[in-house]
């Protein structure tokens, strides 16, 4: 059961970090660029992204419901609560608001935007943000549910 728990650590962080990286470093690198430079990373990043982030989010979730349902019963249930209540907010936050607009990024030539891809791209910045805060909450919640 604790080897599950620290894979589930393991790929909580990595996750986290690379959301983290893709807010924190990869969104102001493709700012200082061209309009066209710009739009034409932040399309590529949304297609290649969006095609392998499903499988590390499903994998996450998966790996902490795994830990409950396994019986984790150290002192480190009520993190590991915590923690997928944090997932489902993501999940919720992801699948309802941010996926649709990546989705439609994805597309986008950036030669010839949308004329609203600028609010597109505030809107979906501002809720990455906000699941890029509730995944560093739920690895410290798993670092917590492990240290216990």
């Amino acid at each position: 059961m604790e080897q599950l728990l620290i894979v589930t650590v393991v790929v909580a962080g990595l996750l986290a970090g690379l959301e983290l990286a893709v807010s924190a470093v990869v969104a102001p690198i493709l700012a200082t660029l061209d309009e066209t430079s710009m739009l034409r990373g932040r399309t590529q990043g949304a297609g290649a992204l969006g095609r392998a982030m499903p499988v590390v989010y499903g994998l996450a979730l998966t790996l902490v419901v795994a830990s409950l349902v396994l019986g984790w019963d150290d002192g480190g249930r009520g993190p590991l609560v915590a923690a997928l209540a944090s997932y489902g907010a993501i999940t919720v936050l992801s699948l309802g608001y941010l996926v649709p607009m990546n989705t439609r990024a994805a597309r986008w030539d950036p030669e010839q935007p949308p004329s609203d891809w600028r609010q597109v791209m505030r809107r979906w910045d501002r809720g990455h943000a906000v699941r890029v805060v509730l995944l560093v909450v739920a690895f410290a919640l798993l670092v917590v549910a492990v240290a216990r």
